[in-house]
């Protein structure tokens, strides 16, 4: 698995979730050892989906301890305080405007597309985050799109976590 670059929020609420993940699988192999106990697992319908909730449950906590084990925390560079401040990265909320239509948008640019991708989130890994990182207020960038068309973008501003 390729290194994925995280904020410390990101790689504390993947933790956080492979904690909780941790105790749901502990009830759930209770369960598990409870109808055991008692004979209760014989074409028993609740059983069986038991049996693949822990199987779930395990296969999210793979996943989840894999993505923390290949993590980059990133932070501001501290050689130069302040020389990236402005400049958008993992973390980054970002305003920028379609120059074709005018129209803008507002983002947070985030490592993990699966976890935290949704409204008002950008993965990293899209053509669009990528054009826009190390840049600037101000800065003007060519988006190229999956069938091969572009399109240009001005950044508005760019605020970074503190």
């Amino acid at each position: 698995m390729p290194i994925i670059e995280m904020t410390r929020e990101q790689y504390d609420a993947l933790k956080d979730e492979v904690e909780s993940l941790t105790v749901k699988r502990s009830e759930i192999v209770e369960r598990l050892k409870q109808a055991r106990e008692h004979g209760k697992f014989m074409l028993n319908p609740e059983f069986d989906a038991a049996q693949k909730e822990l199987a779930d449950v395990k296969s999210k906590i793979c996943d989840i301890e894999s993505r923390l084990k290949n993590a980059i925390i990133v932070e501001r560079i501290d050689e130069d305080p302040g020389q990236f401040l402005n400049h958008v990265q993992i973390g980054s909320l970002v305003r920028v405007r379609y120059t074709e239509t005018g129209e803008e948008e507002e983002f947070t640019v985030t490592s993990d597309a699966g976890k935290f991708a949704g409204e008002g989130m950008l993965s990293a890994e899209t053509p669009v985050a990528k054009a826009l990182m190390r840049r600037c207020k101000g800065s003007k960038c060519n988006v190229k799109c999956r069938d091969g068309t572009t399109y240009e973008l001005e950044i508005l501003s760019v605020k970074n976590p503190v």
